[in-house]
């Protein structure tokens, strides 16, 4: 679903600086978690307070979205947590194409252009990946954040003994995750496929998940250890 273009963005941003950053710190103190895609924030906001003593980190890459987020937080004066206005596939180190122009056939002329990590490896207690955009298109699955890639990303910054979260509406979705959670070796466990009739607690919801589950739909839910390292 398409955000709708807010008024006065930037300034409404400025006004909740406090509440954004660039990165991780890269020596956080104690435990953090992170939430990837955190919309207007219900969900993370409410984490955060009834967990004073953990720092979370929210990514939005979308800043229509992220500015109503940081207003919350700010508005009940929650100062453990963060939010980055990023992308997921920024989260580790990586080389991306960047467009510089056309050439004089015009034709787009790409840069490789290095990126820095926007998350200290081994940091993260928990990830939570809520009500992701599907994108249906098949050649778009490399894109979903539970694709191989993108656990593959989620495993650098996990802790030893840290997990991913996932929920979504969307059974195809679903289905395609679990796969690739098994796939890239990771240990599912707390798997339902009716979390809110399931007996799982579940006490922070966001926006989407009480709309969807007061439309009488189910909402599918997993949790996912990634594989021990290997050792020498």
């Amino acid at each position: 679903m398409r955000a709708r273009k807010k008024k006065n963005t930037v300034p409404r941003l400025e006004r909740v600086s406090d509440y954004l950053i660039g990165a991780v710190p890269a020596h956080p103190q104690g435990e953090i978690r992170v939430e990837v895609g955190c919309g207007k924030g219900k969900f993370v906001t409410a984490l955060a307070k009834d967990h004073p003593d953990v720092t979370f980190y929210a990514l939005e890459k979308i800043p229509d979205v992220i500015v109503m987020a940081a207003e919350k937080a700010a508005r009940e004066e929650i100062g453990n947590v963060k939010f980055l206005l990023a992308d997921a596939k920024d989260l580790t180190e990586g080389i991306e194409k960047k467009f510089m122009g056309l050439d004089e056939n015009r034709n787009p002329i790409l840069e490789d252009v290095a990126h820095e990590a926007l998350c200290p490896s081994k940091a993260v207690s928990v990830l939570y990946l809520n009500f992701s955009d599907p994108l249906p298109n098949k050649k778009h699955a490399h894109l979903r954040l539970t694709h191989r890639s993108f656990l593959e990303k989620y495993r650098t910054i996990l802790k030893e003994d840290g997990h991913i979260e996932f929920k979504t509406d969307n059974k195809p979705l679903f289905d395609f995750s679990v796969e690739e959670f098994r796939e890239s070796g990771y240990e599912i466990y707390d798997y339902t496929e009716d979390l809110h009739h399931s007996g799982i607690p579940n006490p922070y919801l966001t926006e989407y998940e009480i709309r969807f589950s007061e439309q009488g739909m189910p909402i599918y839910s997993l949790k996912a250890r990634p594989p021990k390292e290997e050792t020498v």
